[in-house]
């Protein structure tokens, strides 16, 4: 490369290299255009990187500014800017983050920031992407999630940033665009932000997430996403959980057990899956199992009709027509739901015990 290099930060198959001229090259696999060459071929070699402005044109910036950091198939490229120097478009800053929380009133600038800030998934993750001196493994997490979550609440908590805030166009795009996904790490700051724990926001976005993490979300990036769920503090993972779990309540609620039977599903088996990474999780950091319990449950389903349908299913091959089915699924039901189930299946193993 011709030079000594100064930072080296790694992706999950792509690496980025940073001279100490202020040089960028990358090599790797390029199939999500990770490498930042304006096509889709993989290299072996490092391959040199043109840097350019979010707004186009060639960035010309101080080199032993530059911080590169990379996500699985993304990368950020950032500087200590100054005012001569471009922000990268819909990144947040602390001084940008300031301006909008001593705002009584909105104005069209600043509207238009906040809605760049949630326009795309890469916005996000980069306005919450840790800077680090010290290269990071691949896989590793470098989103400040519990940052996230913080500024996200102060934002929210002021109404005319709250109605600026339109996130259905991003989780649109996130499932227009399955095949090249830069930034899986949208997965976890999407559910620390309060508007997506609200009923408004069920069918439109979290229904339209949890088809697209179940059944479109390829399987590397998806053991990834079950290994971060692993490492989460408790205050992320029970907003993770709640996202989940309000709107399967949501569901039960109104009626829609029968009609969404898929979606239900769907639920059951993303709560299921953070019910495991929460018990793989260190003892510290695991959040009480009482958190996972849909009170709605109780209300929702006859506990006999399950039971049945429990027994019915256990001796036969599941299909598309097969119900919901919550016995399978016993850490959402509350000790009064997890008693009666017990008393019921005891009661049918007793009267075929004795009728054999």
């Amino acid at each position: 490369m011709g030079g000594l290099v100064s930072q080296i930060a790694c992706g999950s198959h792509h690496t980025l290299v940073l001279g100490s001229s202020g040089q960028l090259w990358a090599f790797g696999s390029g199939v999500k255009g990770q490498l930042g060459t304006g096509n889709t071929e993989g290299s072996l070699r490092p391959t040199s990187v043109l840097l350019t402005r979010a707004s186009g044109g060639e960035a010309s910036v101080i080199h032993n500014d530059m911080k590169i950091s990379v996500g699985w198939n993304s990368n950020f490229i950032y500087t200590a800017e100054s005012s001569e120097r471009e922000q990268p478009i819909g990144r947040l800053d602390e001084a940008k983050l300031q301006k909008w929380l001593t705002m009584e009133q909105g104005n069209a600038e600043a509207q238009r920031e906040i809605s760049l800030m949630f326009s795309t998934s890469s916005s996000l993750v980069a306005s919450f992407t840790k800077a680090s001196e010290i290269p990071q493994a691949a896989g590793a997490l470098t989103v400040d999630l519990e940052a996230a979550s913080q500024v996200f609440d102060q934002l929210l908590n002021i109404p005319w940033i709250r109605k600026s805030v339109n996130i259905v166009p991003l989780v649109e795009n996130l499932c227009i665009a399955v095949a090249v996904i830069k930034s899986p790490e949208i997965f976890l700051i999407l559910p620390t932000i309060s508007l997506l724990h609200e009923d408004h926001s069920v069918m439109n976005m979290v229904m339209t997430l949890a088809v697209f993490i179940s059944n479109h979300l390829n399987k590397t990036a998806l053991k990834t996403l079950k290994d971060w769920w692993s490492s989460l503090e408790p205050s992320i993972m029970t907003k993770h959980i709640l996202m989940w779990k309000n709107a399967l309540s949501f569901l039960l609620r109104n009626g829609l057990l029968t009609t969404h039977n898929p979606g239900v599903k769907l639920l059951l088996q993303l709560l299921k899956q953070l019910h495991k990474a929460n018990k793989r999780a260190g003892s510290i950091q695991k959040v009480p199992a009482s958190t996972f319990y849909v009170e709605e449950i109780i209300c929702s389903v006859i506990p006999l009709e399950d039971v049945k349908l429990w027994r019915f299913w256990s001796t036969r091959e599941d299909t598309e027509e097969t119900p919901v089915i919550f016995c399978r699924f016993p850490f959402v039901l509350n000790l009064i739901c997890k008693m009666a189930v017990f008393n019921i299946h005891a009661h049918f193993t007793k009267v075929n015990y004795y009728s054999t």
